[in-house]
């Protein structure tokens, strides 16, 4: 009975070990987007997503939006204002 539960723990413990990941630290990087009037703008990037902090005022939108082309971004996955 004990050599069957030890059995049955260890089948459970090599079949469900975690997986663990870790991201190249060399993908992560911060883009800052200065403006002369409005103060700044950041694009967040990791691992292929993209998050806007702070989009400044209207015209200063087509700046953001030229950086975030150039970066080659079709979406952003969040946005802080």
């Amino acid at each position: 009975m004990k050599k069957n539960l030890l059995g049955l723990i260890l089948s459970i413990f090599i079949f469900f070990i975690p997986t663990v990941v870790f991201a190249d630290s060399t993908s992560d990087r911060i883009h800052f987007i200065s403006s002369t009037t409005e103060g700044d703008s950041m694009i967040i990037e990791s691992n292929g997503h993209y998050g806007l902090i702070d989009a400044m005022d209207a015209s200063n939108g087509t700046k953001v939006k030229n950086y975030a082309d150039a970066l080659g971004v079709t979406h952003f996955d969040f946005v802080i204002m």
